[in-house]
């Protein structure tokens, strides 16, 4: 099933109750993917609200622009380098 959602915002038509059925629950806005509730991981680290960026190819090819990270590395990492703070919802 995929929900249509307003741009910059995680949840899809229904808010927080849209993620009670799912096992898998992605926010895609232009360029980025966000694990908003993966239910049954396995390992050591939740991949929980996990971001990527990606380049679309063709239309349909997501191709990866770089590794899943966590917001807070990038928040890190960005402050690290001098970069503008970035907001996530």
């Amino acid at each position: 099933m995929l929900l249509q959602k307003k741009k910059d915002q995680d949840y899809g038509v229904g808010g927080e109750k849209s993620l009670q059925k799912p096992t898998l629950y992605v926010a895609i806005d232009y360029n980025r993917a966000k694990l908003i509730k993966v239910k049954s991981w396995r390992g050591e680290t939740n991949p929980n609200r996990n971001i990527v960026d990606f380049d679309l190819w063709h239309g349909w090819k997501f191709v990866p622009q770089g590794h899943w990270h966590s917001e807070e590395a990038e928040l890190e990492a960005d402050k690290a380098l001098g970069k503008p703070k970035r907001f996530f919802k």
